[in-house]
């Protein structure tokens, strides 16, 4: 079984030994696939990359920079499409070559999907004035069909099996579905929740799925991987069925009926397990076992006729499974998230494995050398030599398991080999002859060996096109094999040998930043500047570098702040395209309340990344903190059409609907809260956050009993947190229950040493004015207008305060509004 997340890897598991992962990528994943032939797994991550490795080795093959986070295979598992901006690109597996298909006529293609036969492709857009579903044919080149949804959250799209049908989300709730060909025929199925993720069956047993992404592939008459899932048994109905993961952790069954050639939606059953957002499902080909994936780091195997939970593996006990997949004849489950991908192996050790195919063998060689079982490892190798596998990396493989079971000689011949084979700017080949030659004792030419992969490194750190190697290929591999302090001390030994060119300074500045010593890796960054002032990237951990040492008091932090700021801009002089400059010099202005320099900085970064939501969320952040409302909805409502999260996205909007004054939109925003939120699964600082948000403004909610709940949740978790106590203060006041308002008051400021902020000040002037308590509410909204007024007295003065930050800060000007309002006092 693979798995795949938001973070950096992709796992692989046993299902017989459920505890253990049979491979472990450390690359992350929103979006995962394996090829028809299992022999290349594919990820998307979040950060615009989609990569292509050796599933047997996990080895990293072919990098793709600057395309969404997500895909489909098409031909057969030997291209794949993306998309960049509002192009469709289509690329060839083999060599690379990529070829642009299709642009959008308006805004940024939010997600795809292609049809079985791989000739079309669903496009959805994010153009939230005219959202769009458009029908395309990839050879042609022409637009098949054009839909107009009811919404414009189109965040996943899906075909059926036979191409007639299509689905997608449409709004917070709302599932379009389509009969798209002839006669257009549309039905509106309404969940419960958000739709996070869908899956479309039709009454031809066969499905294909799509993610949140809008993932799926065509097989061509091969055996489908993770998209094309022939569906069977318990679906062989008279009606389609989608099946959708929502945001509460349920998956639904919907029958789509449509004898009487009208779409009429039906709720069947529910199954229940995850704690929290089901993000992606895929089924067997014979639709008797499913497979999801959780926010909650789990990934679950389901009987979905008897409603039965079979398997419960857990990927993650802190973050998310973003994408799940079964794959290779349902013999592997792909799982991945923010950190790693985990393949998840159901059958290789068994004797369904056996088949006649040499990459068999070197596939179960890497899984047995995996699993400690060296010899059975060696065994396999070797078969697959003598077949004759088209892999120069077995020799590599087998000779470094050779030299774990202190075979010397014969690994030595083995790694020989590979070296030839090898392209030479590998520096993994000769790390492994380096460290089976150090074991045999052999040290002098265990030293050439490892000098001849810093070379290595070398030649892939000077050469542009290929600056990810050395990420890939030392960071994540070689770096986990010989410890971070080893890597740094290797270096450092380089270093002092003298001469040391500027790109080993770099390296080992990369590596201590990596381990958080930021003094030692600014002077290594400051030397590789002094050797190549023309490198962006010695600059760039300059900048990382100033950011992350410790400081002693204020002065100092705003004074490497200013340093990391020039550095960045030495860093985008050198590189004016590099959006991510861009976002983190905004986010050091930030810091330096230069926000007018930080919002001029997070546009650059949209304008050369417009598909990634973070500039997004802190453009629409820093304009909130300008009083620039209007502005900041929209870029928060963008950054969410983009993938950012809903709850910090939200919360935000909240402030800036209410800035505004807009309380129609500010109530509508907190009642589709609320909605989403489940009090059974919700964490305790969730909580808090949905019940403050729908508690500053007044009619946030039609119950505000709602929102009570939310915040005993918190309480009854941390009674002894100050901001828990005084948000369900703010929600009894909002429910109308104002002297218990006042004692929660009470209760919160005993908590909080320094005593009472404006917040309770204000809320206390609500109460009292609410209970006829003039005199009183009059001098609690004084004493919060005189707090306020002592901290930008110490904040000037340079002292750290307490609850006044720039949100806070928002937030006060709201309340104060507000109390004015009531009172009757007129404002300054």
């Amino acid at each position: 079984v693979a798995a795949a997340g938001r973070g950096r890897a992709v796992s692989v598991w046993r299902l017989d030994v459920p505890e253990q992962a049979q491979r472990v990528i450390k690359q992350g994943a929103w979006d995962i696939g394996l090829t028809p032939d299992a022999r290349r797994l594919l990820t998307a991550d979040g950060e615009e990359t989609v990569c292509v490795w050796d599933s047997a080795s996990g080895r990293l093959l072919r990098r793709h920079e600057n395309l969404a986070s997500f895909f489909a295979l098409t031909s057969g598992g030997k291209k794949f499409v993306s998309a960049r901006g509002g192009a469709v690109v289509q690329i060839d597996l083999a060599d690379g070559h990529e070829e642009e298909c299709y642009n959008l006529p308006s805004g940024k293609v939010l997600a795809l999907a292609s049809n079985p036969e791989g000739k079309l492709i669903a496009v959805t857009n994010d153009d939230a004035e005219k959202p769009r579903v458009i029908v395309f044919d990839i050879a042609q080149k022409r637009i098949v069909r054009e839909l107009t949804p009811t919404g414009n959250k189109l965040t996943w799209v899906v075909f059926s099996r036979d191409g007639t049908m299509l689905a997608h989300r449409a709004s917070w709730t709302t599932v379009d579905v389509w009969r798209w060909q002839g006669g257009l025929q549309h039905a509106a199925v309404e969940n419960d929740v958000v739709p996070y993720c869908g899956v479309f069956h039709t009454d031809q047993n066969i499905g294909l799925r799509s993610a949140k992404g809008g993932y799926a592939m065509d097989h061509e008459g091969q055996s489908p991987s993770k998209g094309a899932n022939y569906i069977s048994g318990p679906y062989q109905a008279a009606t389609n069925e989608l099946v959708l993961g929502d945001i509460n952790g349920v998956v639904s069954f919907w029958n789509i009926d449509d004898n009487d050639g009208k779409l009429r939606p039906k709720r069947g059953r529910q199954l229940k397990g995850h704690r929290s957002i089901v993000t992606d499902i895929d089924f067997t080909r014979d639709g008797r076992r499913m497979v999801t994936g959780g926010a909650d780091g789990t990934v679950r195997i389901w009987d979905p006729a008897a409603g039965l939970e079979l398997l419960n593996l857990r990927h993650y006990s802190d973050d998310a499974v973003m994408a799940v997949a079964f794959a290779d004849q349902d013999w592997r489950v792909i799982s991945g998230g923010n950190k790693d991908v985990k393949m998840w192996d159901a059958a290789l050790l068994s004797r369904q494995a056996t088949r006649d195919d040499p990459w068999c063998y070197l596939v179960r060689g890497c899984v047995r050398s995996d699993l400690g079982d060296w010899e059975g490892a060696v065994e396999d190798f070797s078969e697959a030599i003598e077949r004759g596998v088209d892999d120069p990396y077995v020799w590599q493989y087998r000779g470094a398991t050779r030299a774990r079971l202190r075979q010397y000689p014969a690994a030595l011949d083995d790694l020989s080999k590979a070296v030839e084979c090898i392209p030479n700017n590998d520096p993994s080949v000769w790390l492994d002859r380096h460290l089976a030659r150090a074991a045999a004792g052999d040290v002098a030419l265990a030293e050439q060996d490892y000098g001849k992969a810093v070379e290595c490194v070398g030649e892939v750190l000077q050469a542009p096109d290929n600056k990810w190697w050395y990420k890939v290929s030392l960071d994540r591999e070689d770096a986990q094999r010989l410890g971070w302090e080893r890597l740094i001390a290797d270096l450092t030994r380089t270093i002092d040998r003298g001469n040391a060119p500027w790109y080993i300074y770099r390296a080992r500045g990369l590596a201590r930043a990596d381990v958080a010593t930021y003094g030692e890796a600014l002077g290594d960054f400051l030397k590789a500047t002094e050797l190549k002032p023309d490198d962006w990237q010695s600059w760039r951990g300059v900048a990382r570098s100033q950011m992350g040492r410790d400081t002693k008091n204020d002065e100092t932090d705003r004074s490497r702040y200013e340093a990391a700021v020039a550095a960045y801009d030495r860093a985008i002089e050198l590189k004016p395209d590099g959006w991510d400059l861009y976002y983190l010099r905004g986010l050091c202005f930030l810091d330096l309340k230069r926000l007018d320099k930080a919002v001029d900085d997070f546009t650059q970064a949209i304008a050369h990344r417009p598909n990634g939501w973070a500039p997004w969320a802190e453009r629409g952040s820093t304009r909130l903190f300008l009083r620039r409302f209007p502005d900041a909805v929209a870029d928060f409502s963008q950054a969410q059409r983009l993938g950012a999260p809903d709850d910090e996205c939200a919360e935000r909007s909240a402030w800036a609907y209410l800035g505004r004054e807009d309380f129609d939109a500010y109530h509508k925003l907190c009642e589709d809260w609320l909605g989403r939120s489940n009090i059974d699964t919700i964490t305790p600082a969730t909580a808090n956050t949905v019940a403050w948000a729908c508690a500053i403004g007044p009619h946030a909610l039609t119950d505000p009993m709602r929102a009570v709940r939310l915040a005993e949740k918190a309480v009854v978790a941390n009674p002894d947190t100050y901001a828990y106590v005084s948000t369900l203060a703010t929600t009894l006041h909002r429910a109308g229950q104002y002297e218990r308002c006042i004692a929660r008051l009470d209760e919160a400021v005993k908590i909080r040493r320094e005593g009472a902020t404006a917040y309770d000040f204000f809320f206390y002037a609500l109460a009292h004015h609410a209970l006829g308590h003039v005199d009183e509410a009059r001098q609690s909204f004084n004493k919060g207008l005189d707090w306020m007024a002592a901290c930008e007295r110490s904040a000037a003065s340079g002292a750290k305060v307490g609850y006044w930050s720039d949100m806070d800060r928002v937030q006060y000007d709201i309340m104060r509004r507000e109390v004015e309002r009531t009172l009757g006092i007129k404002p300054p």
